[in-house]
Formats: C-alpha cells, sequence, structure tokens
C-alpha cells in the first residue's frame, strides 16, 4: 500500500504526485491502486534515488519517504537536493531505535525539525528545508 500516500496526497489537492518503487510488482500493484481511485496526477516509477537525477533542484514542494534507515540516510542528499526551499520532508518507516541517529543527520544538513512521533516500535519525523 505504498501508493496511498500518493493517492490520498491528490485527494487531498497535490497537482502532481510521484511515487518512486523498488520493486516492480510494487509499481504494477500500484499503478492499478491509482486507476481504481481515479487518480489523474498520480504517476509511479520503477527506480531508486537516482530516478531523481532527471528532476531539477527545488522540484517538490514535499517529499515522503517511508524508507529504513540504512536509505534515508544513504539518499537523503538526493532527496534535499530536489526539494524545494520550505519544502518539508516526511521520513517515515523508521524503528524508534533509529530516530536519533536520522535525526542528527538532518539536523547537520540544516533542516529544522517540526515533527516527531511514535507508536510502537515505529517512528515518524518531519522537517523543513531551510
Amino acid at each position: 500500500m505504498r501508493e496511498l500516500l500518493g493517492i490520498v496526497a491528490e485527494k487531498f489537492g497535490a497537482k502532481k504526485v510521484t511515487g518512486i518503487e523498488i520493486d516492480d510488482w510494487v509499481v504494477d500493484n500500484a499503478n492499478d491502486n491509482v486507476a481504481i481511485n481515479h487518480c489523474e496526477v498520480t504517476e509511479m516509477l520503477l527506480g531508486t534515488s537516482e530516478t531523481l537525477d532527471g528532476y531539477t533542484n527545488d522540484y517538490f514542494d514535499v517529499i515522503l519517504a517511508n524508507i529504513h534507515r540504512e536509505v534515508i540516510l544513504n539518499d537523503l542528499n538526493a532527496y534535499l537536493r530536489v526539494l524545494k526551499p520550505n519544502g518539508l520532508i516526511i521520513i517515515s518507516g523508521l524503528q524508534t531505535i533509529d530516530l536519533q541517529l536520522v535525526n542528527s543527520v538532518c539536523l547537520e544538513k540544516s533542516l529544522e525539525k517540526i515533527a516527531e512521533n511514535t507508536r510502537n516500535e515505529w517512528g515518524v519525523l518531519g522537517y523543513l528545508k531551510k
């Protein structure tokens, strides 16, 4: 249900939604769900953070990254390159034991922390790009 974030974003008024997934089955399933939900501005792409190389700097207003710690730490610079100034990045899919490490890296990159929430063993962090 990873495409759920994109579908919800479109339903809440996003003018363009791009999802990137590394698993081709997930992309096919996501595109089916996008069609079932009559989404017109949501696209799901097969790829990695390298897929963002095709996007200009400061392209996205919001980035939702539902990824485990190793990937977010490896790919954070790629996400920040395409995130607009004052843009929002929400990082979820983190175990609570990883929140402090991810937070310290984000703060080193001059992101402004605006949210943190946990439930059971999982957490989410939110930042503004200054």
